[in-house]
């Protein structure tokens, strides 16, 4: 996991910081992880990345409670993406 990018770039603009800020906790049937998550000013060496995929297929419907993802979204997420999009915004108007 120490190789994982701590920036995910979004658009010209934005990242991800994806830092792990807590230990992983493991268990038998689960791993949890927090990330900082926050929207931060992209680093222009990075490269975007193209994640659209043509040969997409619909996801198979889990009915089994253990294989399902659960995330959870701080309103710090939010507020630095609307933030950060604001001054964006202002430095192409100016």
């Amino acid at each position: 996991m120490e190789t994982l990018p701590k920036e995910v770039p979004v658009d010209d603009h934005t990242s991800l910081n994806v830092t792990f800020v807590n230990d992983v906790l493991l268990s038998d049937s689960s791993v949890g992880f927090e990330t900082n998550g926050l929207f931060i000013k992209r680093n222009p060496s990075l490269p975007i990345l193209d994640l659209y995929h043509n040969n997409l297929k619909l996801p198979i419907l889990c009915t089994n409670s253990s294989k399902m993802v659960g995330i959870t979204l701080d309103e710090a997420v939010f507020n630095s993406a609307s933030a950060l999009y604001y001054d964006v915004s202002l430095d192409v108007w100016l």
